[in-house]
């Protein structure tokens, strides 16, 4: 069975159907056939009539649509009359960035749509660095993605949901956040960190304060290696060994001295 409802005199399709029932769509009215005999047999019923208008709406940053009944709502961002997608979503609202206008659409019945004005093309997404802090816009995310370059390698410091992180010395920084897309911004930072050094003298091993919260030790005799701990300071008295290492862990990756007597 194929079935139609049919309101302002258009016409939507609603599939077609093994069974002899269906939830109905609000419409004007409805029409069914059946091709049993190789010819159309067809058969209209009067509806409730058209259904009411589906609208959306924004204001200060979030969407609201009209609840249809669907089980998705697919939402769209326009500015400057590009699109950009922002999910399907079984909520009637979500938090939105900044654009010229929004359309929301489901297909409970073909596409149904709805579109409503926004504020505006979103602000410059920006971030700064200075006294080992680096702060960023408050674009609204869930996350912001950090990384610190230095001689071109990137570090990952980690998804934050705050919008300033204490941050290890580097060329520049790099903040992400994937609100719609992924949107970057990047800022200059203070150069390179200094090398991170150690050094033995007597049975006294020092190493470089570099900020980290602990400093993990190892000795070396004839290729065996010993774990001597880890440390909050930055010296250890040691028993003789061929070599040692000092290793930390601040920027998310391992950061290691060697030294010998």
């Amino acid at each position: 069975y194929y079935v139609f409802a049919i309101t302002g005199g258009d016409e939507t399709y609603l599939g077609c159907h093994t069974k002899t029932s269906l939830n109905e769509q609000a419409a004007d009215s409805d029409r069914v056939t059946l091709w049993k005999t190789g010819s159309e047999t067809a058969t209209t019923c009067d509806g409730p009539g058209p259904p009411p208008p589906f609208s959306c709406a924004a204001d200060a940053g979030v969407l609201t649509w009209d609840d249809a009944g669907a089980t998705e709502y697919y939402v769209f961002a326009i500015t400057g009359g590009n699109e950009t997608y922002l999910g399907g979503h079984t909520t009637t609202s979500l938090n939105v960035i900044g654009a010229d206008s929004y359309r929301v659409s489901h297909w409970l019945s073909g596409e149904t749509v709805a579109t409503c004005d926004g504020p505006g093309a979103p602000g410059p997404f920006s971030c700064a660095a200075a006294d080992g802090v680096l702060t960023w816009d408050d674009a609204g995310a869930s996350e912001y993605y950090v990384f610190a370059t230095s001689g071109g390698n990137d570090t990952y410091l980690g998804g934050h949901t705050t919008t300033s992180l204490a941050v290890p010395d580097a060329d520049s920084y790099r903040v992400s956040h994937w609100l719609s897309g992924e949107t970057v911004a990047t800022c200059d930072g203070p150069g390179a960190p200094p090398p991170f050094r150690c050094s033995v003298s007597g049975t006294t091993l020092t190493w470089d304060d570099a900020g980290a919260d602990a400093y993990y030790i190892f000795s070396y005799t004839n290729g065996v290696e010993t774990y001597l701990g880890g440390h909050t300071t930055t010296s250890l008295e040691v028993t003789p060994a061929d070599s040692y290492r000092a290793t930390h862990w601040k920027t998310g990756s391992e950061t290691v001295a060697d030294c010998s007597p």
